[in-house]
């Protein structure tokens, strides 16, 4: 079973995981040289970052260790090696069904570090903890996305192995369902998408540019729907499509090259005929990284 205490622990004391700290208490004295800080399965210090020491955590919660931070609440570095493992733009995924938010972004990171399309993966704690960490308000626990997975065709087993990993077998509808594109980016940049249609859009957008930063594309409604995973009888009305699919995944890819200063950004257009809104165009300019 999953441990909330760390998440529980940081509303309380108002920090955020990853917070370095130092603890004060004459009844720690043996804890008192090391930094801290909250990981999504307790309490790690950075000496030994998969150490969970749950008698400290509950002195902390109860008073008796009087936190300390260290230089302005800075934060452990995140893991590069996850954070800027590159991805190949994935052309084809429309036989993938209907997963939720985590359930596509679990899917793309496997589908990332998966270059050979082996059947059989190995999957580390810290890279669960890298995929819940950009997830909004809903705690989810990765054996409940792992059981979606299997019931919808994605996953054939999984199984817990040694030094905290599990390994997990990919479905031939997975593998089949996958045609990369020889176009790549950082995983990085759709690690915080809050929405299931901007990894699908993103996508789209990465092939259609392919080794150019700049295009225009022009999508009918039907089509739009097909590359966002959407029935063509959901959003009858246009103005739904674009406030609550497109507009929001437009937000998630332009937020990263606002904050990077490097990415892709998107513009978008109604096509009429006459007063009718019969599609949508696409300005995508990308801007590379120094």
């Amino acid at each position: 079973m999953k441990n909330y205490m760390p998440l529980i622990a940081t509303q309380i004391l108002n920090i955020d995981l990853y917070t370095l700290f130092r603890v004060k208490s004459k009844e720690i004295n043996a804890h008192g040289n090391q930094t801290y800080y909250l990981g999504y399965d307790g309490v790690h210090s950075t000496k030994d970052e998969i150490n969970v020491d749950t008698e400290l955590l509950n002195k902390i919660l109860t008073g008796k260790a009087e936190i300390i931070y260290i230089k302005n609440k800075n934060k452990i570095p995140e893991n590069k090696n996850i954070r800027n493992l590159e991805i190949n733009a994935i052309a084809d995924r429309f036989k993938l069904g209907n997963l939720n938010l985590i359930e596509w972004r679990f899917i793309y990171y496997l589908i990332g570090k998966n270059t050979n399309k082996n059947k059989t993966q190995t999957v580390s704690f810290k890279e669960f903890e890298y995929i819940y960490k950009y997830k909004t308000n809903t705690i989810t626990n990765e054996k409940i996305m792992l059981e979606s997975l299997l019931k919808k065709g994605l996953l054939l087993n999984y199984k817990k192995i040694e030094n905290r990993e599990i390994e997990i077998i990919f479905s031939d509808i997975l593998l089949s369902s996958i045609r990369k594109s020889n176009y790549k980016y950082e995983i990085n940049n759709i690690a915080e998408f809050k929405h299931t249609a901007s990894y699908l859009l993103y996508d789209y957008f990465i092939c259609q540019l392919k080794k150019d930063n700049f295009r225009v594309v022009e999508l009918k409604i039907n089509e739009l729907k097909r590359i966002c995973s959407i029935n063509t009888e959901t959003y009858p009305r246009c103005i739904d499509l674009k406030n609550i699919i497109i507009l929001p995944s437009i937000i998630d890819i332009n937020n990263f090259i606002n904050k990077n200063n490097h990415g892709v950004r998107v513009f978008c257009d109604n096509i009429k005929k006459n007063r009718t809104i019969v599609g949508f165009k696409f300005t995508i300019i990308r801007k590379e990284k120094q």
